[in-house]
């Protein structure tokens, strides 16, 4: 019984010895690798904006789990869960424009309107799922690319108008009427509006360099800069919604009144949602 336990405890300690040499080995590496990440930087738009608007750029922020299978020491494939917070800026320095109109009571007119600026932003929340291949080097830089299917959550676009003023010319009478209370027309200072919208599954083009540091056995923590690219437009069309002019007149017969609608330039057929993002990643990654 004595040569027994004495054999299985050389068998156990060969096992364990064998076993860490291997893991300090130059030649081995944990085939499994689980992740999380935080990551954040600039957010911006590649298509021009409708009504001379101008792109003031936004912010990317995202946290996410991933998982790589290590075919090798220096190839990987990976994919991941990447929770994404985003928003994109536009704005013009003057607006004004006018349009024919027709009141409660049937008279055509002239509405014009007019503001001193206009802003607009549209937030983004996003699952996002990238399937990359990875390839690190013996002076563990590593380069990472592939594709990532972007799955919307929440999103909305909100429109400032600052200084909003309307007035009615009925030609007609070669008058013009300022009265609000009946016509909507008048100032109305700075008017805000807030809309839920639907976007279309986001495909992007997405890839990272960066360095590798081994923290301790099993346990790495990468530094990098990633890019993400987005290659089709995730706006969806509404065809209900009225996209002639940012600002415009709609009466209320049956009230005997008018007000002033304030339309969206996410709303304006010209308009395409398509984005890049660069900026920082870090993740921690430990083997199984």
């Amino acid at each position: 019984m004595r040569k027994v336990i004495y054999a299985l405890s050389l068998f156990g300690l060969c096992f364990i010895t064998q076993k860490a040499t291997a893991q300090f080995s130059p030649y081995y590496y944990n085939k499994h690798e689980v992740g999380v990440s935080v990551q954040g930087g600039y957010l911006g738009l590649q298509n021009s904006m409708p009504y001379g608007m101008k792109s003031d750029g936004g912010t990317s922020l995202g946290v996410g789990l991933h998982y790589d299978y290590h075919l090798s020491r220096k190839f990987s494939v990976g994919i991941g869960g990447v929770y994404t917070m985003s928003n994109a800026k536009y704005q013009t320095s003057r607006l004004e424009g006018s349009t024919p109109a027709t009141d409660w009571e049937g008279e055509k007119f002239i509405f014009k309107y007019r503001a001193s600026s206009v802003n607009e932003k549209v937030m983004l929340n996003q699952v996002n799922i990238p399937l990359t291949v990875a390839y690190t080097m013996d002076n563990n830089l590593y380069f990472r690319t592939g594709v990532q299917f972007g799955l919307s959550m929440t999103s909305e676009v909100e429109t400032t108008f600052n200084q909003l003023e309307t007035e009615g010319y009925f030609p007609q009478y070669e008058v013009t009427l300022p009265f609000p209370e009946y016509s909507a027309f008048g100032s109305f200072g700075t008017q805000k509006e807030k809309r839920d919208i639907d976007v279309n599954t986001r495909i992007a083009w997405v890839g990272e360099v960066g360095y590798k540091y081994e923290l301790a056995e099993r346990q790495n923590l990468y530094f990098g800069l990633y890019f993400d690219l987005g290659l089709n437009d995730i706006k969806k069309s509404d065809k209900a919604a009225n996209t002639a002019s940012l600002v415009w007149y709609k009466p209320i017969p049956e009230e005997s009144r008018a007000e002033v609608v304030k339309n969206a330039a996410y709303h304006n057929e010209a308009y395409k949602l398509k984005s890049y993002a660069i900026g920082i990643k870090v993740k921690y990654g430990f083997g199984l």
